[in-house]
Parts: C-alpha cells; sequence; structure tokens
C-alpha cells in the first residue's frame, strides 16, 4: 500500500529528515511504502535565500534515499526552490496553451457533437 501526495515541512534539513525517519518507522509498522524514487525533499523559499552553489543532498529512508530535487511537479504544479506565484500562473498557461492546442482539432471539427467538445472542454481543458 501507498499514502499519496504527503507534503512535510521542516525548518531545516535536520528536522526534515527526523519528520521523515518518523513517517518511514510507521510505513514499516503499518505495512506500507516509500517509493523514493516518486518522491523529492525540495528547499523551497520565497525570498531567494536557498543556497544556488551547493551539493544537493538526499534523506535515507526504510525503503532508500530521497534525493534532493531542484523543482518538483506537485497535483499537477511545478514548484521551485523560488517559485512565486508568477511562475506558478505562467506554468498553468503553459499546460494549459498545449493542452487547448491538441484539442483545437476536435473542437473546430463540425462533425463532433457539441455535447461532446463541452465536456472535453469541461473535464480536459479547464482541471490544467
Amino acid at each position: 500500500m501507498f499514502a499519496d501526495d504527503i507534503v512535510v515541512f521542516g525548518n531545516n534539513n535536520n528536522d526534515l529528515a527526523n519528520k521523515i525517519r518518523k513517517i518511514s518507522k510507521w510505513a514499516v509498522d503499518n505495512r506500507m511504502r516509500i517509493n523514493c524514487k516518486k518522491s523529492g525533499v525540495l528547499e523551497w523559499s520565497v525570498h531567494n535565500s536557498a543556497p544556488v552553489n551547493r551539493s544537493l543532498f538526499s534523506i535515507p529512508t526504510d525503503f532508500g534515499d530521497i534525493d534532493e530535487v531542484t523543482e518538483y511537479r506537485y497535483l499537477g504544479v511545478l514548484i521551485t526552490r523560488n517559485t512565486l506565484e508568477e511562475h506558478i500562473v505562467n506554468d498553468a498557461a503553459m499546460r494549459g496553451k498545449k493542452t487547448l492546442d491538441t484539442l483545437m482539432p476536435k473542437l473546430v471539427n463540425s462533425r463532433i457533437p457539441l455535447t461532446f467538445k463541452a465536456i472535453l472542454v469541461k473535464c480536459v481543458l479547464v482541471p490544467t
């Protein structure tokens, strides 16, 4: 079993590592697993204070190491070390445009019923 979409915040690397170790122990005790290959550690700051020229680190778990990354997509939102609201909006706009470009041949096709086009927009385009 897996528990999906967990976010853990720490005040520093040691605090975060301690929290991850507790989660790892809980996972072992409850017969769950952490998929370290789909996980990442991201040092995040809105104040542009994250060191740029330092080596990346990893946090050990009972299931392998969770490596530090410079960006991470969480629930469809790309987050970087210095994510700003403008960056999030631009990323969402870019994904929306790409999706619209993909759907456009179907949306302008006169043989496809309007009801189906509305479903495409509502279920595919709007969520992006």
